[in-house]
C-alpha cells in the first residue's frame, strides 16, 4: 500500500524539479537599480533544437545586499567591474523554471553570486 503512494511521490518530485535551474550564463546589457537585465536566449532555448525562434530572451535578474561579485578565479569583485557586454555566470537563490514563463508574469530571479566569465 506505501510503495505505490512513496513511488508516485518521488516520481512526482523529480517531474517538478526537472524544469527549473540555478545557474545560468548570459551576457549583461543593462545594469540599473539593483538589478542586471541579462540575455537568457541560450537557456531558454536550450533542447529546443535547431528550429528555434530567433527571439532573444531578456532576464531581470535581482541584486541584494547578499549577492556576491567574482571572477572565475574566485576573487571578489565590485557591480563596477561589470561592464556592458560582458558574459557572467549567474547562481540564483532559489531554482527557476525559466522556460515555462507565463504571458505578463515576470520572473523573480534573485542572484546569489554573479561571476565574470573570461570568455
Amino acid at each position: 500500500m506505501w510503495r505505490p503512494l512513496i513511488l508516485f511521490s518521488l516520481i512526482g518530485l523529480l517531474l517538478v524539479g526537472c524544469g527549473s535551474i540555478k545557474t545560468f550564463q548570459g551576457r549583461v546589457y543593462s545594469i540599473k537599480d539593483g538589478v542586471f537585465i541579462v540575455d537568457c536566449s541560450d537557456e531558454i532555448n536550450k533542447g529546443k533544437g535547431k528550429n528555434v525562434n530567433s527571439l532573444g530572451y531578456l532576464c531581470q535578474v535581482k541584486l541584494t545586499n547578499n549577492t556576491k561579485y567574482l571572477d572565475e578565479n574566485g576573487t571578489t569583485l565590485k557591480i563596477t567591474d561589470f561592464p556592458l557586454e560582458s558574459n557572467v555566470k549567474l547562481v540564483l537563490v532559489q531554482s527557476e523554471n525559466i522556460k515555462k514563463v507565463e504571458k505578463g508574469k515576470q520572473l523573480n530571479l534573485v542572484a546569489r553570486k554573479v561571476i565574470l566569465l573570461n570568455k
